[in-house]
This record gives C-alpha cells, sequence and structure tokens, in this order.
C-alpha cells in the first residue's frame, strides 16, 4: 500500500510464547523406561514423527538426536507468521475515499533466536471504488430498514395488506420494497417460528400498489 496515505495509529512491543528450542529440548527426558513413552518421544509423536523411524536407530543419544531435529524441523522455535487482518473500513461517500484499518505482526529475530514480535495498528487512505459504492449503500439501506422493524410492533403485521403497506408505503424502487417485503417477513418467521403464516407477494403486486 502507500505509504504517503499510511497513518500509524498504534504500536505494541509483546512477547509471544514460542515453541521449544533445541536446549528446551535437550532437557526433555528420553531415557530408558519398561513402559510408555518418554517426554520427548510424545513431543516427536504429536508432530507426526515416526515411531518406527525412531525405535530403529539402536543407540539411544542418536534418538534423542533425531527426535529434536525432527521437532526443530517441523515446529521451529519462532512465532507462525500472520497475515495482516482488516479490522476497520470507514467510507466516505462524498469524496469518494475509504480509510481501511489493518492490524500487523512482525517478529523480530535476532540472530536466529525470537527476541519479541511489534503489533501495529495502521491507516491506509484509499479511493473507493463504484462497486463499493453500491455495497455501502445496500448495506446502509439493509441497516436502516432492519430498525425499522426492530420498532414494530408484530402483532401488527399479520396480515398481507399489512405487510405491504410496511413494504410500499415509502415511495421508493420496487426494489427497495420488495427487499423491505422480504426483510419483515423473515423477522416474522424468525420471531413467530411455525405460528407465522408466509405471505406470497409478487413482484407485480409491488409494483401497482
Amino acid at each position: 500500500m502507500d505509504n504517503m496515505n499510511k497513518k500509524v495509529v498504534s504500536t505494541e512491543k509483546v512477547t509471544l510464547e514460542v515453541p521449544p528450542n533445541r536446549e528446551e529440548l535437550s532437557k526433555m527426558d528420553h531415557s530408558e523406561r519398561e513402559s510408555g513413552d518418554s517426554e520427548l518421544m510424545v513431543k516427536a509423536m504429536s508432530l507426526g514423527v515416526n515411531r518406527s523411524q525412531i525405535e530403529g536407530i539402536n543407540d539411544i543419544d542418536k534418538q534423542k538426536r533425531f527426535m529434536i531435529d525432527e521437532i526443530l524441523r517441523l515446529e521451529p522455535p519462532f512465532p507462525k507468521r500472520t497475515q495482516p487482518v482488516l479490522v476497520d473500513t470507514k467510507y466516505d461517500t462524498e469524496s469518494m475515499e475509504k480509510v481501511v484499518t489493518y492490524k500487523y505482526v512482525k517478529h523480530i529475530i535476532t540472530e536466529g533466536v525470537y527476541s519479541h514480535s511489534i503489533i501495529s495498528i495502521e491507516q491506509y487512505k484509499l479511493p473507493m471504488e463504484n462497486r463499493e459504492l453500491d455495497n455501502y449503500t445496500k448495506n446502509c439501506l439493509e441497516d436502516s430498514i432492519t430498525k425499522e422493524i426492530n420498532a414494530l410492533n408484530i402483532n401488527d403485521y399479520n396480515s398481507k395488506q399489512a405487510i405491504m403497506g410496511f413494504a410500499c408505503d415509502n415511495g421508493n424502487s420496487s426494489g427497495e420494497k420488495r427487499m423491505r417485503m422480504v426483510m419483515l417477513q423473515k423477522h416474522l418467521k424468525n420471531e413467530l417460528g411455525s405460528d407465522y403464516n408466509h405471505r406470497r407477494i409478487t413482484n407485480y403486486e409491488i409494483s401497482t400498489y
């Protein structure tokens, strides 16, 4: 993204938990025992290391080195990489611009050893596309209709005529009228369950109301 339009909102230094390193793995028990697996064996097999490969090595010290190498290969002692996360998007329909907010996590590795991570919140001002304007307008309309529906007394909308009135007494497009009808009937179904009798309303009825 264009750094010219970048704004760093906040940064935070954190230390994340990481898998054990070679030194820590070396301290895990792998002594001979009559029953049960050693701590290191359990760890290795939990990552998919084949038991027969381990037991095929006769020397116990070589077994331990093999398991440690395999564990470090499969699960390095570093935090997992994370993709940027979109936190928020704000639209300005007059200027046709948007401000997107992302969360980034950067891991700091010093001489091959994990040190810490930097969590940053960054904002970018970008041009708004026409399809985004269409989606934004549609979402705003749905939010507005939802607020209207939530304020209704559902007992007043047990007839086709009442539903048609809510959908059509607004002077807007046929598409919006149908949206209002569909959203209201869905709300009634959710609230009343099996007690609700769905009303069939055609596009023609909406357009000629």
